[in-house]
């Protein structure tokens, strides 16, 4: 079987890592050949270049720059039809853009939908290019042949346009980290995200900025950092920037906290179950769909009253021992990158009438 990834750049963004564990399963399948092709090459992420020629995957670079030049669906097609796949799989509206009129025969086109774009839009443009870009997006998901959602919650935004789609829950990679050394007997809460305001930070910053008891650690940057770190100078709050080690800090923390407004289905949420970190999440659709389990380790708060509830949820934590998180065993059987490999070729060959191969 080959299958051809199209992406709009090969950088580590939540989209490129969800292909990547995806890659990371398939292509140890003998039977499989693995294409990544990259729209726009004009910035191409050595390590990640490394990975995949490691991996034995091809790539393939459709222009060095903006991938709005002219001629760029003509230099797609003209790749397809040197590989001839089986499957061309996109990731990303651009992605979808580009790829929804792409002439095939007998190649499958589908598309795995990240976030509920309504929302996303919303929140990163004014309303009227925000729902131009919605537009975009349903226009181009229809002509495709299957269509994919990350989460429920993603579903549900695309049924409300009317575009089928599957389930399949993002997944990451179990890895063995040692927890880097966190100085002090409190307990210690972290997020992993870019400072910007999609991710609805001030509230949570607004409350452990009153709450010496609890330690605060932030691993990302952006636009927001410098603004945050003069607005809250508390000792309890650290602003630790870009790492290379997230799990290990991960690892290191008692609680995952987000209060994020809208999600597909958070990758760093989900690293964090997969080193046994509980999570207090804002009771939204895109969180809701990582508590798999009965668990006292997942609790939600109300981004109406966050103050309240999000103490409310920490102690309905620590009322059952943090010694006792179990959110790695729901990661183990949900969530891992090999559970969602098996989903998504369990797909390819179902459209291809084939039977099913194990990761």
């Amino acid at each position: 079987m080959k299958i051809v990834y199209v992406i709009p750049k090969l950088k580590k963004t939540g989209v490129v890592n969800v292909m990547l564990n995806m890659i990371s399963k398939l292509s140890d399948q003998d039977i499989m050949d693995i294409f990544v092709v990259v729209l726009d090459a004009s910035y191409m992420d050595s390590e990640l270049i490394k990975y995949l020629e490691d991996k034995d995957v091809a790539i393939y670079r459709v222009n060095n720059g903006s991938y709005y030049k002219l001629g760029t669906v003509n230099k797609l097609q003209s790749i397809i039809d040197n590989i001839k796949p089986n499957v061309v799989h996109s990731h990303s509206l651009v992605a979808d853009f580009f790829c929804r009129n792409l002439k095939r025969s007998e190649t499958q086109l589908v598309s795995t939908v990240h976030t509920d774009a309504e929302n996303e839009f919303l929140a990163s443009y004014i309303k009227p290019v925000a729902n131009l870009l919605v537009r975009l997006q349903i226009v181009s998901l229809k002509k495709f042949d299957r269509v994919f959602a990350v989460s429920n919650a993603v579903a549900s935004y695309l049924n409300k346009y009317d575009v089928p789609s599957t389930v399949i829950w993002n997944g990451v990679s179990d890895v063995k980290v040692n927890a880097v050394n966190l100085i002090g007997g409190k307990m210690k809460c972290v997020i992993a995200a870019n400072l910007t305001g999609n991710k609805n930070l001030e509230p949570l910053l607004d409350f452990f900025a009153v709450k010496p008891e609890y330690d605060f650690y932030l691993l990302g940057d952006g636009p927001l950092k410098d603004k945050f770190t003069a607005e809250y100078p508390q000792n309890n709050i650290h602003f630790l920037g870009r790492v290379s080690n997230v799990r290990e800090y991960l690892a290191a923390c008692d609680i995952y906290v987000s209060a994020s407004v809208s999600e597909g289905l958070s990758m760093s949420t989900i690293e964090a179950m997969s080193q046994n970190t509980a999570l207090v999440l804002s009771d939204i659709p895109g969180h809701r769909d990582l508590r798999q389990e009965d668990t006292a380790y997942i609790q939600f708060f109300n981004l109406n009253n966050v103050s309240n509830t999000i103490q409310s949820a920490i102690n309905k934590i620590e009322a059952n021992n943090i010694e006792y998180c179990d959110t790695r065993l729901t990661y183990l059987k949900y969530f891992t990158d090999k559970v969602m490999a098996t989903a998504y070729l369990d797909e390819y060959n179902a459209e291809r009438g084939e039977m099913d191969v194990k990761v």
